[in-house]
């Protein structure tokens, strides 16, 4: 079973996919099992991601996902901020980081918890 929010995330992935075939918000709700909060969210979220496209793509009419700024993307806010200020500019930064075994991943960013800790660990 996915966690919350793996689970959050597929719903944003199935209600994007639902949304460029055609599909009423109000469908999606129906066919996603959604509260009317969870749906005003992925609304927030698609349009977010949306505007980001767009103004991307007016600024740079051959841009990619790549050279989405981190801080318009949909990315939790306190992680967008986090890596803006650990000096990622674009998802293309990041994803060259991740993507780079002799660099640490997101761990060495401050801030980050290991989900491996168990329940009731202190911080040394």
């Amino acid at each position: 079973m996915p966690s919350m929010s793996e689970q959050a995330t597929l719903n944003l992935e199935e209600a994007h996919y639902l949304r460029t075939t055609g599909h009423s918000y109000r469908q999606i709700r129906q066919k996603l099992g959604l509260t009317v909060n969870q749906l005003a969210l992925i609304k927030r979220t698609l349009k977010r991601a949306k505007a980001a496209q767009t103004r991307l793509r007016r600024i740079k009419p051959d841009a990619t996902a790549r050279d989405l700024p981190v801080g318009q993307s949909i990315l939790p806010p306190d992680l967008r901020k986090r890596l803006a200020a650990a000096g990622f500019r674009t998802l293309g930064d990041l994803e060259d980081r991740l993507a780079d075994p002799d660099l640490p991943g997101l761990e060495t960013l401050g801030g980050y918890r290991s989900s491996s800790r168990a329940v009731g660990e202190a911080d040394a």
